[in-house]
């Protein structure tokens, strides 16, 4: 299966009074279903990382980045993110913004690596704006990605109202 998927990253970078759905996903879905129930034979990796700025992000990915040419199958990296509004890329806790064009070029890396196996999810508002990184005279960044073209929320059932991510 060109899928086939090994490993699963979540990177979350949300603000301070925001629900922590990219830990809640992690812990409760994620971590639970691999070590629990997975199979031994099939284990696949997986990390969490709780990023604070643009240049922590970036660290992550280049780290993933140079380790990605041991990782074999698929690579699944998952963002929990804000989306700027300007459609321009995604913006981090501390409020610093990082560009599609900087994420594909780091997300590039990785994909040329695993041999066209990073596939990127995003629950992040305008995330599917990603394509706009994408420079056709290189490589592809990804193998693929799914994310809203919208502003997406995170219901809580501690706050009565939806929290824009």
């Amino acid at each position: 299966m060109v899928g086939d998927i090994k490993h699963i990253v979540v990177i979350q970078s949300l603000f301070d009074g925001d629900k922590k759905t990219g830990e809640e996903l992690y812990n409760d879905t994620i971590k639970m279903q691999i070590e629990y129930v997975q199979a031994q034979d099939i284990k696949m990796s997986h990390s969490f990382h709780n990023v604070e700025d643009k240049e922590a992000l970036i660290e992550v990915l280049k780290y993933y980045g140079v380790n990605s040419s041991y990782m074999q199958g698929g690579v699944v990296i998952h963002l929990e993110i804000h989306g700027l509004d300007n459609l321009q890329g995604l913006i981090l806790k501390n409020n610093s913004t990082i560009t599609w064009e900087v994420l594909s070029d780091l997300f590039r890396v990785i994909n040329v690596n695993t041999c066209n196996k990073l596939y990127v999810t995003m629950a992040t508002c305008y995330g599917r704006y990603l394509y706009k990184g994408i420079d056709p005279k290189k490589k592809s960044p990804y193998s693929g990605y799914i994310s809203a073209s919208q502003e997406v929320t995170a219901n809580s059932g501690d706050i009565d109202h939806p929290i824009p991510i």
